[in-house]
């Protein structure tokens, strides 16, 4: 029955309610991602991503709309190491992958993209951040009208329409992850150029910093200065006048 069928069906939870993450890992079986705060990284090395999705129903997918490399944790601010741009890969090296894992038992409410890339050291600095936009999407079903339609850009990205990507904009969530660049030791790597381009950003951060500082002092000061100034006002407003004698002035010379 039509009615019996759709029941079969569970009801998707709001989107707001559907949560995203992304995995960084350095195996494509995607069964041992990184305990540490961060994702230790080496030139020229493979990294693979994953990124998921909890919701349950099946016709909800993912579609990323960009992922880029930059020496800044702030998302919003542009780079020019692109792995994807408005859908579509822009590095040599990015390749769409398979999850290899088919136990639905163990992760029963899992589904998602999967990615790769060969990682070039590009920033003279020892940590950087992956950023991805990705929007919730409908495959195609009815009942998910109020999301936008999937795309899917290794059918080709000639089809991939500014119409069609707008409404994935409009949808999109941000996943950040810190990775740590090592060098062929196995340590952080330097800064050679202190001169460079980083090493001015790192300045301005901490010129900034103490000018915040700075500020912040100079406002205490001023709050500290106005509350003792009342203070005194206030002592001065509730003190009899009679308690303090008053002197006549001298007379003046005939």
């Amino acid at each position: 029955m039509p009615g019996f069928e759709r029941n079969l069906v569970p009801p998707r939870p709001p989107v707001n309610d559907i949560s995203v993450e992304m995995e960084l890992y350095d195996t494509q079986y995607f069964n041992s991602p990184s305990r540490q705060a961060f994702f230790t990284v080496f030139n020229q090395q493979q990294v693979f991503v994953q990124i998921t999705s909890t919701a349950s129903d099946p016709d909800v997918g993912l579609t990323i709309t960009s992922c880029f490399i930059s020496p800044s944790s702030n998302p919003v601010v542009h780079s020019d190491y692109m792995l994807i741009e408005t859908v579509c890969p822009k590095d040599n090296s990015f390749k769409w992958t398979q999850n290899p894992q088919t136990d639905i038992h163990l992760f029963p409410q899992k589904m998602g993209k999967t990615f790769s890339f060969t990682f070039n050291s590009k920033f003279n600095i020892s940590f950087i951040f992956l950023h991805c936009e990705m929007s919730l999407c409908s495959k195609g079903s009815r009942r998910n009208q109020e999301l936008p339609q999937c795309l899917d850009p290794s059918n080709g990205c000639a089809s991939v329409t500014v119409d069609k990507i707008l409404p994935l904009m409009m949808n999109k969530k941000v996943l950040t992850k810190q990775m740590c660049v090592i060098d062929e030791n196995g340590g952080p790597q330097d800064h050679p150029n202190r001169n460079s381009e980083p090493g001015h950003s790192n300045e301005a951060e901490l010129f900034l910093l103490d000018t915040t500082t700075v500020v912040g002092i100079a406002f205490a000061a001023f709050v500290i200065g106005a509350l003792l100034t009342g203070a005194l006002w206030f002592i001065y407003a509730h003190t009899d006048a009679k308690t303090f004698p008053i002197v006549p002035s001298p007379p003046d010379p005939s």
